[in-house]
């Protein structure tokens, strides 16, 4: 909800539209109280396959809510035909200005990305991007273009491939198949340092605040920030670690995140359990039995949630399929 007002203070014509991975909207979620919010719609109404069930089930939670980004872009794209430009932002942003620079390249560029790092030298977070992606897709902008199309077309289905935290595979979730893109796809990458100021930003971007209390990043004004990590403390980490002489704005500036959060009951939403957690007994589907049923890749209509033996059952009779998948447990 923080995100939704940001949003809509600075740019208050955009449509702003929640995708939830849950099998219905929470009632906390009044879009009568939060009118900020123009819809709220659910993956199993998009997501293109034979069961939404034996799909979901293969994901953590945040695997979920990655995989299903590719197809939420193409269902937007589609339904929204008056629309020329789609942004997508993770809930942990916060909007500060308009996005001027933006709205400009994408009347030249259909797809721009922005990258973890700007500058080199940070070599402990050159080596997390290798690991990680080259570009944070917390955000995404593009353009109604039929190179979008062919994108939109390709990511969906290698995020339906493989949308998984699996880095030893080379893959983490759906930001290391961003990667290829530039030399698939015509992308621009917006190097601006207003647009996703974030805990990896902070060894080659400075804030800092004018007289009128606007805050910009090395001088150019910040567009949104990406409060990545903030709730286990990432962020008051990296400050200490890579911003220390500037460390009394970001904690102000943090703070003033934190009370937005509070005030837009983020707590609240944070104590809602995730449908697709636990099995129809209430029992937490572990992460193994996850593993097992995405190795079997196997879509027959059952329902995986009905049974916390079931993905289990399956794979004893594939013991080729149980050694792959203990050994990606393992690794």
């Amino acid at each position: 909800m923080n995100l939704a007002t940001s949003l809509k203070q600075v740019m208050p014509k955009s449509i702003f539209i929640i995708a939830l991975v849950e099998e219905e909207v929470p009632v906390e979620l009044d879009l009568d109280k939060y009118k900020a919010v123009d819809q709220v719609i659910l993956a199993k109404n998009f997501i293109e396959t034979g069961s939404f069930n034996s799909w979901v089930f293969r994901y953590s939670v945040v695997e979920a809510s990655t995989a299903i980004k590719g197809q939420l872009l193409s269902y937007l794209y589609q339904r929204f035909v008056e629309s020329d430009q789609f942004i997508y932002l993770d809930p942990d942003t916060f909007v500060y200005s308009r996005f001027d620079e933006l709205f400009d390249e994408l009347q030249n560029t259909p797809i721009v990305v922005t990258p973890h790092l700007g500058e080199p030298g940070n070599l402990e977070m050159e080596i997390s991007s290798l690991k990680h992606g080259v570009f944070n897709l917390g955000f995404l902008a593009l353009a109604r273009d039929v190179e979008t199309e062919k994108f939109l077309a390709w990511w969906s289905d290698r995020l339906d491939f493989a949308c998984y935290e699996d880095i030893p595979n080379g893959i983490f979730t759906d930001q290391k198949w961003i990667n290829l893109a530039p030399g698939f796809f015509s992308v621009r990458v917006l190097r601006h340092p207003g647009y996703n100021f974030a805990t990896w930003s902070l060894m080659d971007r400075k804030l800092s605040i004018n007289k009128v209390g606007k805050y910009h990043v090395n001088d150019e004004p910040l567009r949104f920030t990406h409060f990545s990590g903030f709730d286990n403390g990432t962020f008051h980490v990296c400050v200490e670690r890579w911003a220390k002489e500037n460390s009394e704005l970001l904690l102000q500036f943090a703070e003033e995140y934190r009370l937005g959060c509070i005030n837009h009951q983020a707590e609240l939403f944070k104590k809602i359990p995730w449908s697709y957690g636990t099995y129809e007994s209430g029992k937490v589907v572990s992460r193994w039995a996850r593993i097992l049923w995405r190795e079997i890749r196997r879509d027959d209509g059952r329902d995986p949630f009905k049974s916390s033996d079931l993905a289990l059952s399956y794979v004893a009779f594939h013991p080729s399929r149980l050694r792959a998948a203990l050994h990606k447990l393992l690794s």
